[in-house]
């Protein structure tokens, strides 16, 4: 088996118990040249029916959910988003958007027009002031 000129550390037989990597059952046995062969691993068939169940169960249910499930494709309800790279824009004043002028993700450049509202009482307030403008231009 092992040569004369081998080293302690490669022959089990002569390395020290109390350093030795194996026990020294395993090395008496593997010594004596008995291989004695294990036991099977026994597995009780009731766990393994039980659990056979269980799983044809669980893929059941899940391909009858794929087939007829349904997942919300939108949500409900207030919102964070957050976008980096891009600003925020607040209005000054209240209003009613009428047209947005630019498509989602389009890039826009300073003084562009993104929305239009509606503007029925300033334009109101815009014809009553030009009406006095020019009154007072006749009358002086």
């Amino acid at each position: 088996m092992l040569g004369e000129d081998s080293a302690p550390e490669d022959d089990p037989s002569r390395a020290d118990p109390e350093r030795s990597l194996f026990r020294r059952e395993a090395l008496e046995n593997l010594l004596s040249g008995q291989q004695r062969q294990g036991e099977l691993l026994r597995i009780s068939p009731d766990w393994i029916r039980w659990t056979y169940w269980i799983l044809v169960a669980f893929f059941l249910l899940s391909l009858l959910f794929l087939l007829l499930g349904r997942v919300s494709e939108f949500a409900e309800g207030p919102a964070v988003v957050t976008i980096e790279g891009r600003i925020e824009l607040t209005a000054m004043t209240a209003g009613t958007v009428t047209s947005v002028e630019v498509q989602t993700g389009q890039p826009v450049i300073s003084g562009q027009p993104l929305v239009r509202f509606y503007v029925a009482q300033e334009d109101a307030d815009l014809d009553r002031i030009r009406r006095e403008f020019e009154l007072q231009l006749v009358t002086t």
